[in-house]
């Protein structure tokens, strides 16, 4: 019968495990290996290893599985059909017994068999591209770990150049990024309120100066004439006008207003900053010349250019260099720089 062959002393024997012959076959030479175990005819045959399969009954060898794939039999013996060859764990691929490719970098495939590899969670990759596990996915460059399977990208003013950290690396100080998700220190560029000096490092704007912009800016903005800001200023609200200046009617300094000399002060446009006038004087806002300085109410115009003070019994009543003028008669004032008549009172007698 099938399986056994006959022996001239002993008559029928059966053939080795795993093997098996024709019916009245006449010696043992005729005996083969069945699917899914290897051998020499008439001899021992072992199982097809792990990886392999042999579909045929005979002396041939297993046959290795195509790339990508493994054997898995039910009953633990050896792999009898290539359809048996199912894609490894971390290899995909759709029809049993064909060929399987590694997952691709940033995917994984946890479960042998037919199917296809599973993307990593956001903001994670792989490192090679046969990976069999969520494990195996780790925080992008520009993202940090927040947990178990949770990366979240690099805050502003921080990056990350390596994979699976647990935190980024500040810029330094006086410089930020222009966007979340940073890779490398060269996405550090000056923030608002500094400026990049020749060496590349981010200096605060100095005071009277702001800049609005983040980059790479040699120079801070000048505030506007007569005004100023505190250093690190990071935008024209921060300018407002000197001590020495007003706001002109009109709009604010942030929406194109502009800042004057105030009354007392001129500019001549020399350095930019306004002078008082000489003692006693004054002027108008915006006054632009040393000649708009006025002697004050009380005061007449000297030699030089200066301003002295109306004597007893004389007073005046406007800005100018006219000569003060006398109170009526029999009047006088109490004392010097008098500014009105109605303060020439009636002598006593």
């Amino acid at each position: 019968v099938e399986g056994w062959y006959g022996d001239p002393l002993m008559g029928c024997q059966q053939c080795p495990s795993n093997s098996t012959s024709e019916a009245r076959s006449p010696e043992r030479q005729n005996c083969s290996c069945v699917a899914g175990f290897q051998g020499p005819l008439g001899g021992n045959c072992t199982t097809c290893p792990e990886g392999f399969y042999k579909e045929t009954i005979g002396d041939s060898n297993c046959s290795q599985c195509p790339m990508g794939t493994f054997t898995h039999t039910s009953d633990g013996g050896g792999a009898a059909n290539k359809s048996l060859c199912t894609c490894s764990l971390g290899f995909e691929g759709s029809e049993a017994g064909e060929a399987c490719t590694g997952c691709d970098i940033g995917f994984f495939k946890n479960f042998t068999g037919v199917g296809v590899c599973v993307e990593c969670p956001p903001l994670s990759i792989t490192l090679d591209n046969t990976t069999v596990n969520a494990m195996g996915c780790v925080c992008s460059p520009g993202a940090y770990r927040a947990g178990v399977d949770t990366c979240l990208e690099c805050p502003i003013g921080t990056y990350q150049s390596l994979f699976d950290q647990s935190a980024c690396t500040p810029c330094e100080w006086g410089a930020t990024t222009v966007s979340t998700g940073g890779v490398n220190s060269s996405v550090c560029v000056c923030d608002k309120g500094f400026y990049s000096n020749e060496s590349g490092t981010c200096v605060p704007c100095a005071e009277g100066t702001y800049t609005d912009e983040i980059g790479t800016s040699l120079n801070c903005t000048a505030c506007p004439a007569h005004s100023s800001s505190p250093p690190q200023s990071t935008h024209l609200i921060n300018c407002s006008c000197t001590s020495d200046s007003e706001l002109t009617p009109g709009p604010p300094l942030s929406e194109g207003g502009a800042c004057a000399c105030a009354p007392g002060f001129f500019d001549e446009g020399l350095g930019g900053a306004c002078t008082p006038c000489q003692q006693y004087a004054t002027s108008g806002l915006n006054s632009t010349s040393s000649s708009d300085c006025l002697c004050k109410p009380g005061y007449a115009g000297g030699a030089n250019g200066t301003c002295v003070a109306c004597p007893v019994g004389f007073y005046k009543a406007s800005n100018g260099s006219a000569d003060c003028t006398q109170c009526p008669l029999n009047t006088s004032t109490v004392g010097a720089a008098t500014q009105n008549e109605t303060f020439c009172l009636c002598l006593v007698s």
